[in-house]
């Protein structure tokens, strides 16, 4: 196992969806919960060859930085960038999303791949897994409320 996909309906549209994962404001309102870490901080240059970092707050005040760079850019239909999180020096992989429509909203599709071994592949869909549910519960919430 080298790679790993997730596929999920998210309920907005395509140009949501891709601002949800670009926008840091927006980005940061989502990513994380109380009891894993929030995200704190995102800077990007969304553009092909732009980079990204991040920083996270565990609940015990710790902090740690992921980062990496923009392959391919075009909204609202596709999102390419490479992760690399300081706490494992050896990663460097890939994340290719896509955000197609569909009649309940967006047919979101994410695929990582390039880990080192089964078992950081094993922890990335763990990872990537939670962090979709985290972005679903965010919409799922702002529906609520704007009702």
């Amino acid at each position: 196992m080298s790679a790993i996909k997730i596929e999920c309906v998210l309920r907005c549209s395509p140009k949501e969806a891709f601002a949800l994962w670009t926008d840091s404001e927006k980005l940061k309102k989502w990513w994380g919960d109380d009891n894993t870490y929030r995200t704190v901080e995102w800077t990007s240059d969304l553009v092909e060859g732009g980079t990204w970092s991040a920083v996270f707050e565990a609940p015990g005040g710790a902090r740690f930085i992921a980062s990496g760079e923009y392959q391919k850019v075009v909204d609202p239909d596709r999102l390419v960038w490479t992760w690399r999180p300081e706490w494992s020096p050896n990663t460097n992989s890939l994340i290719d999303m896509s955000f197609v429509e569909h009649r309940e909203g967006t047919l979101f599709v994410l695929q990582n791949d390039d880990f080192a071994d089964d078992a950081e592949c094993s922890q990335a869909k763990q990872t990537w897994s939670k962090i979709t549910e985290w972005l679903k519960t965010h919409l799922a919430q702002s529906d609520h409320d704007a009702r």
